[in-house]
């Protein structure tokens, strides 16, 4: 899957889930739109980039949902829905999906030698960055 999945989903649970509540005036399924959106997105980002990533973002998606509450009574409460999907939509984007998978890493075999996997680093120096094997 892909990064824009993940955040697409937990964007619609946040937004979707609050829009959802107002619109039939029933927070039981206003909350079964954002659980089912959670957990959703969390599968993904587990996938895509690991476990440890997707509790920092599961976390960060039911800590904005926490903190929209609070924040609807200073600023309003769509702008407040609005300000904290924007945020957990831009982490998800920056860490939903950086694990790389087994087909992405090449594989090289040189005759006798066993095989191993062929990556690229960055090296660093006061001059500049090169590629290196």
């Amino acid at each position: 899957m892909s990064r824009l999945a993940s955040t697409a989903l937990a964007v619609t649970g946040l937004a979707g889930g609050y829009a959802t509540g107002r619109a039939t005036k029933k927070r039981p399924l206003a909350a079964v739109v954002l659980g089912a959106a959670g957990v959703g997105s969390f599968l993904i980002w587990k996938k895509d980039a690991g476990t440890a990533k997707a509790i920092a973002l599961i976390s960060a998606y039911v800590g904005g949902f926490g903190a929209s509450h609070p924040l609807a009574k200073k600023i309003g409460a769509w702008p407040a829905v609005n300000s904290v999907t924007a945020g957990v939509a831009l982490l998800s984007l920056l860490l939903g999906g950086s694990k790389k998978s087994k087909d992405e890493i090449s594989w090289e075999h040189t005759g006798s030698e066993p095989r191993r996997p062929r990556c690229r680093t960055m090296i660093l120096s006061g001059a500049g960055a090169t590629l290196a094997r």
